[in-house]
């Protein structure tokens, strides 16, 4: 007992200590750029991130995020033509102890042009992915976990949308005729169809604990 109340109260005076070593680290505003014509796609895998993606003025891949030394991305070109950003960290325990970071750093800005990219995956936890109108030749893949997932009429052949915790709302460029659809949803509504055959494009849904409410834009 006796050695369980000093490892208790080492571990009080280590966190007095971390919570008195001074603020947390700065954020500073990074920003990338790439040629669009030189790849296949783009990528994004992070945490506790919300990603606005919108439509670049030109031939360029915009990004624009928030770093420091331990919290930062990793951004390089896959053996697949597809550039990827990838959530990295360099914490220590007591990192995590009494600090969250700022609302409107948690925010990373994606500028895309429109109709260059064949393919378009986004991945985040913890906040909302916001999708402009803009087109992809190919794909988008859209993943949201503990957020929202709000669409303003994208356009793609086809389209794989996954929420949890979180509802799945907007529009997508097209008919309703033009679309497969392939519905799943747990602990929430749908104004889709489970399955709907027809169409040369593809609309897969999915969603557990939120709603889906898709409208189509047509042409």
């Amino acid at each position: 007992m006796k050695k369980l109340v000093l490892l208790l109260a080492c571990l009080m005076t280590a966190l007095m200590v971390s919570g008195c070593a001074g603020e947390a680290e700065p954020f500073e505003q990074k920003s990338y750029t790439m040629d669009a014509a030189q790849l296949a796609g783009i990528a994004i895998d992070v945490r506790d991130r919300t990603i606005d993606v919108t439509r670049s003025d030109d031939a360029q891949i915009h990004i624009v995020c928030f770093e420091n030394s331990r919290e930062f991305y990793d951004v390089g070109v896959g053996e697949d033509g597809m550039l990827q950003i990838r959530a990295a960290r360099d914490k220590q325990w007591t990192d995590y102890i009494g600090r969250s970071v700022q609302q409107d750093l948690r925010k990373i800005s994606v500028q895309l042009p429109d109709g260059l990219l064949e393919q378009v995956r986004v991945s985040t936890t913890n906040g909302d992915i916001r999708f402009a109108r803009l087109a992809v030749l190919g794909s988008i893949t859209l993943n949201v976990n503990g957020g929202d997932l709000v669409l303003d009429a994208p356009d793609a052949h086809d389209f794989v949308l996954q929420a949890k915790n979180g509802d799945i709302s907007g529009m997508i460029q097209g008919e309703y005729g033009e679309f497969a659809i392939h519905t799943e949803i747990k602990k929430g509504e749908s104004n889709l169809p489970a399955d709907k055959s027809g169409g040369e494009r593809t609309l897969t849904v999915s969603n557990n604990n939120g709603d889906i409410n898709l409208e189509f834009a047509g042409r």
